[in-house]
């Protein structure tokens, strides 16, 4: 049975009454419009008077679409004019949850979003650190901020305040670098939290880290260090027989395979972080038997020289120094009465102890740059200080030079008196 309709006072506008649910005294009633479209009669439907539709709210929909039709501007059709409305309508919504978003203060991120991936993808150490540095550092000064507020004038209070409190430059660096991770975590997250990337460290104006150690074993501790470690840990004591004899840092021990040794050149294969260059590196005659050693003992021949050799991650690459090494160096008391971090004998003290040891046997600091694969002869000019005895006695043999030449004239001379 066919719906009855009824006419409104508005052309185009009808309606149809609810059969039994009212709204106030009359029937409840459905508004529809009719119009042409692309030559075809068409009708839609819009809505019950108790949702707040009426005929004057029906006509003014139906104008605006007439409108459209004639301006070709608009939506011409209701299906249209209520998907642009929905969309509009979603990106409403979508503005006002991204801007609830960025609302988040710097404190909930942090503890919520940034620590939940850190500790998918970080060492429990790092993030341990981490959230040390926020806890003291950062937390008091923009913990609150929402975290699309955070600019870098933020920095520079955050980097007075640790500063002021008289810890390292290393510490400065240390705290700009979560703020900066930080950053660059809500920049780059689906929700883009921030709208700028993180500011450069170098526009930051830190301040410079003054980190160079150059303290060195001497033979004497190294023969005490070696025979104490070897009963405790063969791995490390190996492993730092290598640092010592070939100059190598621990990141590149522990990424050294077995292929990458050429027994037949007497050399290693070292890869190197993405940024350089991979490079061979000469071996001596103790580094190269040492290798050879260690090969001729490895259980497959092929894979790492070197792999964690006990708790959970027993057989895997290893990443970090053991403390066994540093409680060697403490029990032997090389460190004792030292303060200054940087005099303090750790394992990359037997990389400095190579270019140390070379310098006083008279190689150049040109071919310990070369060794050591510094990129400029500046990095290794912070030995040059431990050379100056044997450059004294290098700069000894000129006036031992000037003396024979005085010494042979002297002779000729009294040949020439004793044959005239």
């Amino acid at each position: 049975m066919a719906i009855e309709k009824f006419k409104t006072q508005f052309p185009g506008v009808r309606y149809r009454k609810h059969s039994t649910r009212k709204h106030g005294v009359k029937f409840d009633q459905y508004f529809f419009i009719r119009y042409q479209k692309d030559g075809k009669r068409v009708e839609e439907g819009l809505g019950w008077s108790s949702e707040g539709w009426s005929a004057e709210k029906a006509n003014e929909v139906l104008a605006e679409l007439k409108k459209a039709a004639r301006t070709g501007e608009g939506a011409q059709r209701l299906q249209e004019k209520r998907a642009i409305e929905e969309n509009r309508r979603r990106e409403e919504q979508a503005r006002i949850e991204q801007e609830e978003k960025k609302s988040i203060t710097i404190d909930d991120y942090f503890k919520g979003p940034y620590l939940d991936d850190g500790k998918l993808h970080k060492k429990p150490r790092t993030v341990g650190s981490e959230e040390a540095l926020y806890n003291t550092w950062i937390e008091p000064v923009v913990g609150k901020l929402p975290i699309k507020d955070l600019t870098d004038w933020h920095f520079q209070q955050i980097k007075a305040k640790v500063m002021k409190a008289g810890r390292s430059a290393r510490t400065v660096h240390y705290v700009a670098s979560v703020l900066i991770q930080l950053w660059g975590h809500a920049h780059n997250s689906k929700d883009r939290l921030i709208d700028s990337p993180p500011p450069r460290r170098k526009d930051l104006k830190l301040p410079t880290i003054d980190n160079e150690r150059t303290r060195a074993f001497t033979q004497e501790q190294a023969r005490q260090y070696f025979e104490a470690i070897k009963s405790r840990s063969r791995l490390w004591h190996d492993i730092s027989m290598l640092s010592l004899l070939a100059g190598l840092r621990a990141s590149e021990c522990f990424k050294l395979e077995i292929h990458h040794f050429d027994e037949e050149r007497r050399q290693i294969f070292l890869v190197t972080p993405k940024k350089a260059k991979s490079q061979y590196l000469p071996l001596n005659d103790a580094a190269c038997d040492l290798l050879k050693q260690l090969k001729d003992e490895h259980p497959s021949k092929t894979g790492l020289f070197f792999k964690v050799d006990r708790g959970k991650n027993k057989g895997k690459q290893i990443t970090e120094v053991s403390n066994t090494v540093e409680r060697v160096i403490e029990d032997l008391g090389f460190n004792a009465e030292i303060s200054d971090k940087r005099d303090k004998l750790t394992f990359h003290s037997w990389r400095h102890s190579y270019a140390t040891w070379l310098l006083e046997e008279g190689a150049s600091l040109y071919e310990i740059s070369q060794l050591l694969r510094h990129s400029t002869l500046a990095m290794t000019k912070r030995y040059s200080h431990l050379s100056q005895e044997s450059l004294r006695n290098t700069s000894q043999k000129i006036g031992e030079a000037l003396q024979r030449g005085q010494k042979d004239e002297g002779n000729d001379a009294s040949s020439v008196s004793e044959s005239g």
